[in-house]
């Protein structure tokens, strides 16, 4: 309701003034119809053949390895480098580390962010602060700012001052002052507000709050796909397995029930925990072994039975958590839907698959062949690549690419 009263004042502001405005928004918060846009723009990732460009460019000499191990092996890192933002954190990462890929995101954040810290020591030192006291107030500070529902990506310095009375206010703003000065954060002067420049900074130091602070993981934040889903996918990476698997499994009791017959806010739930589950655990998919064959065939089913084209759409995108046979039927299970975009996403997801077999080799075949000559020019860099990462398809790519 908030949102879609704003979504009506916003328009009426803007026609009002008899001007001309621009709303830009998350996607969890965007507005509702109310806001009678003439155009919608969305920014889309960057596909898998302009990350390779995009680090090509940023890396001079760069290892052809790096393409592989990270398109074959470190599927939880490919989101990363489709956003142009933590794209180009993972080419200075890159470049910093003789071409080592980071463990997991934590590395990649935590090492751009320890490197702007140290790059401010001087100023740092001449306001009386050390670079742990500073990441432990973000810590703190942005666990907050998630928190509270009052509070959005940037917090006031009235607020700030409240919550955090044991600091001196002038520590406070001299901390404040560091992470705008090392570009971490920003800093507005004149309405005295302050912000992280980038939303996976917050998420970042909410994780390392998590981890420091044993606090309890609000697990509902999950099925309702709240603003701590990210952080919480983010978590996953690097909490110990007890814990990750108390997640996973959280995941899958929603899960379970799914069906399109189920009531809309049980069918969200279960959905927002399927999307959930394939971005959080796709490094860490033995901690789904207690329920993979269970997941699997609910997988085939929506995919190949199902009539809801969301459900066939988060199924196909899960088919990342299977593997060997399990992967394979469920790929062809989707190419035989005919939905162009479903096969090409399966595609995507069984290309890490060292063999295949001679029917999903003949389907493979067949879903070429019913492209439409633009559609193939079109797509044939991202198949070429694609199918160059896995032994199993170089004879599709010899035969229908080249």
């Amino acid at each position: 309701w908030a949102i879609d009263k704003l979504s009506d004042v916003l328009q009426m502001f803007i026609v009002g003034t008899e001007s001309r405005g621009i709303l830009s928004s998350r996607i969890f918060r965007r507005p509702s119809a109310k806001f009678k846009a003439k155009c919608v723009l969305e920014v889309r990732p960057f596909s898998e053949t302009k990350i390779e460009q995009n680090l090509k460019k940023a890396i001079d000499n760069i290892s052809p390895t790096i393409f592989i191990d990270l398109f074959k092996g470190r599927q939880e890192l490919i989101p990363v480098a489709k956003n142009p933002f933590t794209g180009a954190l993972l080419a200075r990462f890159l470049k910093e580390n003789n071409q080592t890929l980071p463990q997991n995101q934590q590395e990649l954040y935590s090492s751009y962010i320890s490197a702007r810290l140290n790059s401010a020591s001087d100023k740092i030192t001449k306001n009386l602060l050390q670079i742990e006291e500073i990441t432990t107030f973000c810590s703190n500070m942005a666990f907050h700012m998630f928190s509270s529902k009052q509070i959005g990506l940037e917090i006031s310095l009235q607020e700030l001052h409240k919550n955090f009375i044991n600091i001196p206010v002038y520590k406070i703003e001299s901390i404040l002052e560091v992470l705008a000065f090392t570009k971490i954060g920003r800093l507005s002067i004149n309405d005295k507000r302050f912000s992280f420049v980038h939303r996976r900074f917050n998420e970042y130091f909410i994780v390392q709050y998590l981890i420091n602070n044993h606090s309890e993981i609000p697990l509902e934040n999950i099925s309702t796909d709240s603003r701590w889903r990210d952080a919480l996918c983010l978590y996953c990476e690097v909490a110990n397995d007890q814990i990750a698997k108390n997640i996973a499994d959280y995941c899958w009791n929603e899960i379970k029930v799914l069906n399109s017959s189920i009531d809309n806010i049980q069918l969200l739930r279960s959905i927002h925990c399927m999307r959930f589950l394939t971005e959080a655990f796709k490094a860490r998919k033995y901690l789904l072994d207690d329920f993979k064959d269970e997941l699997y065939l609910q997988i085939f089913s929506y995919i190949e039975e199902g009539n809801n084209i969301l459900l066939k759409k988060i199924s196909v995108e899960a088919t990342g958590l299977l593997q060997g046979n399990a992967l394979e039927r469920t790929t062809i299970a989707a190419i035989k839907t005919k939905i162009s975009w479903l096969s090409e996403e399966a595609i995507k997801s069984c290309r890490y698959l060292t063999e295949i077999s001679l029917e999903l080799k003949e389907d493979l075949t067949r879903f070429i062949f019913t492209l439409s000559y633009i559609k193939f020019i079109e797509k044939q860099n991202e198949f070429k690549f694609s199918f160059s990462l896995s032994d199993g398809f170089k004879i599709i790519k010899k035969i229908h690419i080249n």
